[in-house]
């Protein structure tokens, strides 16, 4: 199989119609479940949402979705890459355009948190400089959640 160059884009709001779709579509592929009316609520009504998407041509083939929690945090919500884009380096590379975005407008500290039993999130996480902030307990599970300041002289790795 060739492959294409992919592209990486930031989209902001006013967000198309179709991408919490798009968004729901990868979540389905990626964690077996999605919650589209939740998907579409965060990224129409959170400050400064975003989405950070990687293309394969049209088609949206990775992911990286944040908004603000304040005026100098933000977080780092939902991301996902599809079964057949994996091993990579998309989901890094999201990571790191999204902390330079983040840099670039002002942003001191990006938040996030995981499902416990998710390793290879938590491991690039702590990869890409996160530090274990505690934990949260939901119904059906408990995340890890983790913080990392953005220093405006940081460069990722």
């Amino acid at each position: 199989m060739t492959r294409r160059t992919l592209s990486h884009h930031i989209i902001l709001p006013p967000f198309d119609d179709g991408l919490p779709d798009t968004v729901s579509r990868i979540s389905q592929a990626v964690f077996g479940s999605a919650e589209p009316h939740r998907i579409r609520w965060r990224l129409t009504h959170m400050p400064d949402a975003s989405v950070l998407a990687v293309r394969d041509g049209e088609q949206m083939v990775a992911f990286k979705a944040g908004y603000a929690v304040s005026d100098t945090k933000y977080y780092s919500w939902l991301g996902g890459v599809l079964p057949d884009y994996r091993r990579r380096g998309l989901a890094s590379a999201l990571m790191e355009r999204q902390h330079a975005w983040l840099r670039a407008r002002g942003y001191g500290m990006v938040e996030t948190a995981t499902n416990q039993d998710n390793r290879a999130m938590a491991a690039a996480n702590l990869k890409h400089g996160f530090l274990i902030a505690g934990t949260r307990r939901n119904p059906d599970n408990t995340q890890i959640l983790f913080l990392k300041a953005l220093d405006a002289q940081e460069t990722d790795p």
